[in-house]
């Protein structure tokens, strides 16, 4: 059996992100409605890069990043958070109500990174991004709460 061009194939792949992203945002916006949340502007400045300082790791403890992995996170106007993981970069959608927070599993490139540690770091974080459930901003931090209240992402000004 004859394989399709790659340009077929790359056009696929871009079609099913862009339904990923379309149905994470879905489930979002339905989230919201069920719980009877309505959108709000977020407390932290739009367009503001964070520098991600502590994350919890896959065995649930909070680790600092490691050093000179730069892991951000940009609040658009329009939605969406994007940034680097590390090694990758992604974007993900979020709505913001009072100090609740909900955030879309995260698209991101596939890149692999050799450094030590890069990538199960890399995983973790995406893997905090949509527990996210409260955001605490003040001075120049911003901490990512889960439904427990504990800190998941701790973040400071770029």
């Amino acid at each position: 059996m004859e394989e399709p061009p790659a340009g077929i194939l790359a056009d696929n792949r871009y079609i099913s992100i862009l339904l990923i992203v379309g149905l994470a945002v879905c489930v979002v916006f339905l989230f919201l409605f069920l719980t009877n949340l309505s959108p709000k502007p977020l407390e932290v400045a739009h367009e503001t890069s964070w520098i991600l300082v502590s994350y919890v790791d896959l065995t649930g403890i909070l680790i600092p990043v490691i050093g000179g992995s730069d892991i951000t996170t940009r609040f658009s106007t329009n939605g969406t958070i994007s940034g680097t993981s590390g090694c990758n970069t992604y974007t993900a959608a979020y709505l913001v109500s009072g100090k609740k927070i909900a955030i879309t599993p995260a698209v991101r490139t596939r890149l692999t990174c050799p450094e030590p540690g890069i990538m199960p770091q890399e995983s973790a974080f995406l893997a905090d991004l949509p527990r996210a459930a409260f955001i605490q901003t003040g001075g120049e931090g911003m901490k990512l709460l889960d439904n427990e209240s504990r800190v998941i992402l701790a973040y400071r000004l770029a």
